[in-house]
């Protein structure tokens, strides 16, 4: 399961249980907050969100001195959806598609100033299932 919020002033990304993400994300317009506003959280690792450890893949991190009107903000940017691999020819035209048996989804966070992709985090259908014996 992913759950994707926004309107935090801050970009995340935690996984909170084997098969259930949070992704995060800011406004575009505007500024991410200091990392203190969001309870502190590592940069990356384990974190008690108010009684759930939680794993904190991706914080926007930005340190609690630095003032606001300095600070860029991430967002993301685009949740792609990979289930489909398709086979082209030397021309080009698709002469076969088949669906992937572990679809992927990857979300990915940019910096709102430069465009530039900052993380990005693929979750996959294989994840969630069991080992064969």
């Amino acid at each position: 399961m992913l759950i994707l919020t926004g309107d935090l002033h801050n970009a995340f990304a935690v996984r909170i249980a084997p098969n259930v993400w949070e992704f995060m994300t800011g406004p575009i317009h505007s500024s991410c907050h200091p990392i203190a506003t969001a309870g502190d959280p590592p940069l990356g690792g384990w974190f008690n969100s108010e009684g759930r450890k939680v794993n904190i893949r991706y914080v926007a991190g930005f340190p609690n001195e630095i003032h606001y009107s300095r600070l860029h903000n991430k967002y993301c940017g685009v949740v792609r959806v990979n289930n489909l691999s398709v086979s082209k020819d030397g021309s080009g035209r698709v002469i076969h598609r088949r669906a992937y048996d572990a679809p992927q989804v990857i979300v990915q966070f940019y910096d709102g100033h430069s465009g530039e992709l900052v993380y990005a985090e693929a979750v996959s259908a294989a994840d969630a299932r069991k080992p064969p014996d």
